[in-house]
């Protein structure tokens, strides 16, 4: 069975008698409708089309669920020695750790937000001349907002990047040194619409050479 069922959504379902009877001990479903009953060759009930709708109690347990996972998330990543605190677009897949883990295989996945939005502030202002997030084949947009400890410094810096055959390294080029405090990346799927999926394999804040 699907674990959603859109609201209005008018759907038949084949289910075998052990199926049907898994459905009904749930408690996850309204009073399940058989539209149709086919026999198996000894004439017992074999196959059912039913009619499935939601039980009060378990949309009231969907909603929350999507509530919950669409809430901003708030934790730390470690970087150069520093704690940074970090507050993130809901994930599907990963944790920021992996963006600094320098493990190949290991990346982040927004939850249905297109762009990827990642906030860090430092624990003492900082100085960058960039960043370079890795992402996939598609083409990218990323989005730098920089801070320092007066908000009136802030500065926005954009990269784009085109389809590749494989993963991508975007730069970011600050153009100069930048006292930085607080630092928000957006990585934008320019394929994808403000619900599509975001990856992002690595993530790196450059220090002055």
């Amino acid at each position: 069975m699907p674990d959603q069922i859109a609201d209005g959504e008018d759907l038949t379902f084949v289910v075998l008698k052990d199926e049907f009877t898994k459905l009904q001990a749930s408690g996850d479903y309204q009073p399940i409708r058989v539209e149709k009953i086919i026999p198996c060759p000894d004439g017992s009930p074999c196959f059912r089309f039913i009619k499935l709708a939601f039980s009060p109690q378990k949309e009231e347990s969907m909603q929350a669920k999507i509530l919950a996972e669409s809430q901003p998330v708030t934790t730390t990543a470690q970087w150069n020695g520093q704690i940074l605190n970090v507050i993130h677009a809901p994930l599907s897949d990963g944790t920021i750790t992996n963006l600094f883990d320098t493990k190949a295989e290991t990346f982040i996945r927004s939850r249905n937000v297109n762009p990827l939005w990642l906030d860090f502030t430092f624990p003492a202002t900082t100085p960058l001349t960039g960043v370079v997030v890795r992402v996939g084949s598609e083409p990218i947009q990323v989005v730098v907002t920089v801070n320092g400890d007066n908000p009136s410094t802030k500065k926005v810096f954009i990269q784009d990047a085109g389809p590749s055959g494989d993963l991508k390294d975007v730069a970011v080029d600050f153009g100069g040194t930048q006292d930085v405090k607080t630092l928000q990346i957006d990585v934008k799927n320019k394929l994808s619409d403000q619900n599509g999926m975001v990856h992002v394999w690595q993530l790196d804040f450059l220090k002055p050479k």
